[in-house]
């Protein structure tokens, strides 16, 4: 019941924490509640080391009851007649008119604090797989809105409220926004992650007009793409050794990829060591995003044979904007989640001339 250096006993205020540099590059940053400010404030951040491991991206809601009564005109959850919905960990959703069904989330993986930042920032998802492992999120997702009447609710802060699936295409917007940057690209041009090369028709115009020559990287099996001025090598960022020739890039990308380097302050100084002066490096990533899946669905989900987690992070745009500050490279954008309408963000940064 005491912080360190107070000289008396006081309630234990969870919200008085706060996070160092350090904490950027740790895979634990979604799970962990931080250091308390006046630890900060008197020993500082030095004996602070990132733990790096393999962590989720996502974590699940699921039914935690049979559907209740729920008539969102005349709110028993308002009125007193049934406990409130746990504002961080638990959301409502219609079932039928007058049933709501209430969902928790699965396991302890994400503090309270990464659980309301998804929430706040619109990353709450509806699974349409059945229970699939999530890799279109543009075809196998559908947003979560609050509804209106939760939102103005007096009751807002203490109660999750009741949630409905919005627009089935939640990812066109940020797909849109990612494709108009590439299609800007010139030059030579390293893809850190490439995978299947899922923007191939932004860039496609470049490649043929002999503007754009693009290298890109998969660790995984990559398949041949039949264009002019394309090449594939199945390499990781830590295994590869540019050709000399290649060098230096007019640009790089890492979309979606910085969250699976388990170092990415050090993958970051690699690759400005490789831009040229005046040369673009363009993020960009998920946040961490919550999947409301039914009871069969995760039950089909537990029975599959999981794979690996991939992902040693899940940054924040704030947090992969210090680690690109710190290595050199200059803010030129910064698209956050409200722009994209998604989980995604995006972040242009330029090394200064």
């Amino acid at each position: 019941m005491t912080e360190a250096f107070e000289a008396d006993w006081h309630p234990i205020d969870e919200f008085h924490r706060d996070f160092a540099p350090p904490c950027d590059a740790c895979s634990w940053r979604r799970r962990c509640r931080g250091v308390y400010r006046s630890y900060l404030a008197r020993r500082g951040h030095a004996e602070l080391k990132p733990r790096i491991e393999a962590v989720s991206n996502s974590f699940n809601l699921t039914p935690a009851a049979e559907p209740e009564v729920f008539d969102l005109r005349r709110c028993p959850i308002r009125q007193g007649l049934q406990p409130t919905v746990d504002p961080v960990r638990e959301l409502l959703t219609p079932v039928q008119r007058g049933l709501a069904q209430r969902h928790r989330v699965v396991g302890e993986d994400f503090s309270d604090h990464s659980l309301s930042q998804a929430r706040e920032t619109g990353r709450l998802m509806l699974d349409l797989s059945g229970g699939g492992f999530l890799e279109d999120l543009a075809q196998e997702v559908r947003p979560l809105l609050q509804a209106k009447t939760c939102r103005r609710c007096s009751l807002a802060p203490l109660c999750g409220g009741l949630w409905k699936p919005g627009p089935r295409d939640g990812f066109g917007r940020a797909k849109s926004l990612l494709a108009e940057r590439l299609a800007g690209l010139r030059g030579r041009v390293l893809d850190v992650g490439c995978g299947g090369l899922p923007y191939l028709e932004a860039i496609r115009p470049g490649l043929e007009a002999g503007e754009l020559s693009w290298l890109g990287l998969e660790p995984a099996q990559v398949t041949a793409v039949n264009l002019p001025n394309l090449r594939l090598v199945a390499s990781s960022l830590e295994d590869f050794e540019p050709d000399p020739a290649d060098l230096p890039f007019d640009a790089i990308c890492l979309l979606r990829s910085i969250n699976h380097l388990a170092e990415p302050d050090l993958g970051l100084a690699r690759l400005f060591a490789w831009l040229r002066p005046g040369g673009r490096l363009l993020l960009a990533d998920d946040a961490c995003f919550g999947v409301l899946r039914t009871a069969a669905g995760m039950t089909a989900l537990k029975e599959r044979k999981a794979p690996a987690y991939e992902h040693h992070h899940c940054l924040e745009l704030d947090e992969a904007r210090r680690l690109a500050l710190a290595v050199g490279l200059a803010e030129r954008e910064a698209v956050d989640h409200r722009e994209t309408a998604s989980s995604m963000w995006i972040l242009d940064l330029l090394r200064p001339d």
